[in-house]
């Protein structure tokens, strides 16, 4: 807290974490200082690496397709709902609690677009 006090006394601007922006770490943006995914719990260097290969020029206008973008073994719940917490998704601009009630759509969205031999069941197996 020390520190955040400084920055700000020092007309330093802190920028929140940005899903399609942040780094790892925390960097310079602009002037500012764009807080890493890294400081949000949960979210591993091994995570943060799958997000940005998914990442494109365009970006993701929705937790929809963020999902599709991440695949469904990326995409729980364990590491969606820190993220969401900490606002990282608020650049989809939908409420935290419609983003955190959106999660299970989404995943399962993402299984079903699933390309043709890709998936590793098949939701016709469930059909008598």
């Amino acid at each position: 807290m020390e520190y955040i006090h400084e920055i700000r006394s020092k007309g330093i601007t802190i920028l929140p974490p940005s899903i399609q922006k942040s780094k790892f770490s925390h960097i310079v943006e602009n002037g500012s200082i764009r807080v890493g995914l890294g400081a949000i719990k949960g979210v591993t260097p091994s995570f943060y690496n799958v997000v940005k290969s998914a990442r494109t020029k365009v970006g993701w206008k929705s937790l929809f397709d963020f999902s599709a973008a991440i695949g469904g073994t990326n995409f729980t719940e364990k590491a969606i709902i820190p993220l969401i917490k900490a606002g990282a998704l608020d650049e989809f601009r939908e409420n935290r609690s419609v983003l955190l009630a959106s999660i299970e759509a989404a995943g399962i969205m993402q299984c079903l677009s699933v390309p043709k031999g890709k998936m590793t069941y098949s939701m016709t197996s469930f059909i008598p």
